[in-house]
Order: C-alpha cells, then structure tokens, then sequence
C-alpha cells in the first residue's frame, strides 16, 4: 500500500512538473516574441556620450538594451545588420530650445553596454558636434521612432 501511494505521489509530482515547464515554454516563447528588435550597427563613427571610439567600433542592441559595444559584436539571434557606413551613432540627445541637438555633459545617455538604446544616427562622420548633419534615424529602446527608414544589411 504504501509502495502504491508512493507510485502515485510520483506520478502526480511528475505531472505538475511537466505542466509546469510545458507553461514556463510557453510564457517564455511569448515573452521572445514581445522582446524590442534586434540589431546590429556597423560602419558608423561612435561616440559613447564621452569620447570617441575607436574606427570598427560595432553596437549590438536587443530586448531594448545595448547588449554590446566592440570591434566584433556579432549579430543578434534573429537580428538585422544595419551598415552604417559614413554616419554617426551617438547617444539620444535632448534637443535644446533652439531646436539644435545638445551635447552638454548629462545632457544624453551613453553608449554602453547595459544602457537603454536610445540611439541616433547622424549623415557625416565629424567628431565637430555643429558639423553633424541630418538625423538618419533615432531610436528609443532600441525600437525606430523616427528617421529615414530602412531595409537590412542596407546601408541607410
């Protein structure tokens, strides 16, 4: 008898886990599918909000965060490569009362890993702030919020 309900409590246990992890899939697969794009930036002149990084610098963003910043960051499961060749990426700046973009110290985000993808890519590559052109595109979360549009591995 005891052997009997032993069996059972088992088999029972064995159920609720296997329910359990079927659920947990599940909620899993909906939560991928609810997660921001993913992408990776290439070509472009980055700054960090601070300085300048080095040429073949490379952002990789996913789930709304930059996920990584480096010479080789790969591309994200699923994500799309945006060659951004001749432009510049920087952080999302607040635009001032002037309708220029600021570059005051605390004034914008950074560009590292961890942060949140607020992103702007410029036309040109000057390292002189009142030289940088027309917004290619921003982003806010790593979701495109405005901008020219574009197509992957297209450069913008």
């Amino acid at each position: 008898m005891k052997q009997r309900l032993l069996l059972l409590s088992s088999l029972a246990l064995c159920g609720a886990l296997c329910a359990g992890l079927s659920r947990a899939g599940t909620l899993q697969a909906q939560e991928e599918s609810n997660k921001g794009p993913a992408f990776t930036i290439v070509g472009a002149r980055v700054f960090d909000g601070e300085r300048w990084l080095p040429a073949g610098t490379q952002v990789r963003v996913q789930h709304g965060l930059v996920l990584a910043v480096g010479p080789d960051v790969g591309l994200p499961r699923g994500g799309v490569l945006i060659d951004a060749t001749g432009k510049t990426l920087m952080p999302e700046t607040s635009d001032t009362a002037d309708g220029k973009a600021g570059a005051a110290p605390g004034d914008h985000g950074a560009i590292v890993t961890g942060a949140r993808a607020d992103l702007r890519l410029v036309e040109g590559s000057s390292q002189d702030w009142n030289g940088l052109g027309e917004i290619v595109a921003r982003w806010r979360s790593g979701v495109l919020v405005g901008g020219r549009r574009f197509g992957a591995t297209q450069p913008l």
